[in-house]
This record gives C-alpha cells, sequence and structure tokens, in this order.
C-alpha cells in the first residue's frame, strides 16, 4: 500500500510544516486574526434591531477592549 504524492507537494508541506514550528504561537495567532479580519471586514455590517449603525459598531469595539482586556499578558 503505497501513496503516490509528488515530490514536490511532499517538500511544500516539509516546507510549510518547519516554518510553522519555527514561528512563536502568538506571532502565529495576530497574523490570523489579521486575516480573518480583513476577510469579514468585506461582509456588508446589519446592525441589532433598534440600532443604528454608529451606536452597533460602537458598542461592538467596546465589546472587544473588554474581551481583550480580560486575557492574561504574556510576559
Amino acid at each position: 500500500m503505497g501513496f503516490d504524492i509528488p515530490v514536490g507537494l511532499l517538500a511544500a508541506i516539509v516546507v510549510a510544516f518547519l516554518a510553522g514550528a519555527c514561528c512563536p504561537t502568538y506571532y502565529a495567532t495576530e497574523r490570523l486574526r489579521g486575516f480573518g479580519r480583513a476577510t469579514f471586514a468585506r461582509i456588508p455590517y446589519q446592525p441589532p434591531p433598534g440600532m443604528d449603525r454608529d451606536e452597533a459598531m460602537q458598542a461592538a469595539l467596546e465589546n472587544a477592549e473588554e474581551h481583550d482586556a480580560e486575557k492574561p499578558t504574556e510576559s
């Protein structure tokens, strides 16, 4: 039972694994968050019923700041 994996693909997988293993976890997490923000920024925003767009965005920002403040800081 053998696998027919192209050598170039296998090399790319190994290089990607080694690059990921050398990358600090916090840095990688921040890069993924940035990618998520860029992706979700393209989705149209619909505020909750009873709130205008500016109010809803301000409330979301405050919730995000509170959530970030609850996380322990790394030393």
